[in-house]
C-alpha cells in the first residue's frame, strides 16, 4: 500500500505506528505539541516589542505534563498580574492560568519575569490539533496583551519518529529498567 504524506497525516497514532513498523521495526511515532513560532526572546526586535506592548512571551516548552513558558513584563508598578488565556477549541471556549512572579529580568529592575503552565488534555494529542494562547498583563489600572501581533501564539500536534536502538541492548536486561 503506497501512502503519500497527506495520507500519513490523517492516520491515527496506532495506525501510524503500525505503518512505521512495516517500514522499520526500529521506528515509533510520538505525538507532541510543537510551537508554530520561534522563541520571541531570540528575535532581534524583542526589546522593541517589549517596550511597545509592555508584555512579551520569552519562550514556551511542551512536555507530557503540559505547556509551560516565561513572560517578560515592563516593571510599571509593584502590583501586577500576568495570565495566559488559552483555548483548545479555536476560541469557542477559553481557559486562563495565572502566571507566577519569578524575579527581575536584570539588575536594573525595569523588567520582571513571570512563569506559567497549564495541562494539556489527552484528547488534544491528535495529529493536527492546535492550542492557541495570548498573554495578559494588568498593571496600574490598565491591561496590555501579547497575542503574537494579532496572530495568537499556536502549537500544533505533530508526529515525531523515535528511533529505538537495536543490537546489543536488545539482549540485555537494561531495557526493562
Amino acid at each position: 500500500m503506497a501512502l503519500g504524506w497527506q495520507d500519513i497525516q490523517r492516520l491515527r497514532l496506532d495506525e501510524l505506528n503500525e505503518f512505521m513498523a512495516r517500514l522499520s521495526s526500529d521506528v515509533y511515532l510520538k505525538m507532541c505539541l510543537v510551537p508554530d513560532f520561534l522563541p520571541p526572546i531570540e528575535a532581534a526586535d524583542f526589546s522593541e516589542r517589549l517596550g511597545r506592548q509592555l508584555v512579551c512571551l520569552e519562550r514556551v516548552t511542551c512536555s507530557d505534563l503540559g505547556i509551560s513558558g516565561t513572560v517578560r513584563v515592563r516593571n510599571v508598578a509593584f502590583e501586577k498580574q500576568v495570565a495566559v488565556r488559552y483555548t483548545f477549541s479555536g476560541w469557542r471556549s477559553a481557559h486562563e492560568a495565572v502566571a507566577k512572579w519569578r524575579g527581575p529580568a536584570g539588575s536594573e529592575g525595569t523588567e520582571d519575569v513571570f512563569a506559567f503552565g497549564f495541562p494539556v488534555p489527552p484528547f488534544l494529542l491528535a495529529l493536527g490539533s492546535c492550542v492557541h494562547f495570548a498573554l495578559r498583563y494588568r498593571v496600574a489600572g490598565a491591561e496590555y496583551w501579547d497575542n503574537n501581533e494579532g496572530r495568537d501564539y499556536s502549537l500544533t500536534c505533530r508526529a515525531h519518529a523515535l528511533h529505538m536502538p537495536r543490537g546489543e541492548c536488545e539482549e540485555s536486561w537494561i531495557h526493562f529498567i
